[in-house]
């Protein structure tokens, strides 16, 4: 029987460059929309409109934003992600 070792938070799955999709949720305001996109452009580069989904919930008062961000490495990632949690606005992330 061939054991697989279980990744540490040192390992990552990804290969790098790669895209990757940074989900974030908040209030349905143009503030939110607005500080997202800065924060992710400021370390991934202008992003086309393609590569941004939008989807409110049910009842309108929240919305998730999807970015499709190119990355180099993990570090890269970290800081699109730092970045973002640094606006105040993101209420969750993935």
């Amino acid at each position: 029987m061939n054991l697989v070792p279980i990744p540490t938070p040192d390992t990552s799955l990804l290969q790098f460059p790669c895209e990757v999709d940074v989900k974030v949720m908040g209030i349905a305001d143009d503030t939110f929309h607005v500080a997202t996109r800065e924060a992710v452009e400021k370390h991934a580069g202008p992003l086309a409109d393609h590569c941004i989904r939008v989807r409110p919930s049910s009842g309108g008062r929240y919305v998730s934003i999807t970015y499709v961000v190119a990355v180099d490495s993990h570090d890269h990632l970290q800081a699109v992600y730092t970045e973002l949690h640094a606006t105040g606005v993101v209420l969750f992330k993935l």
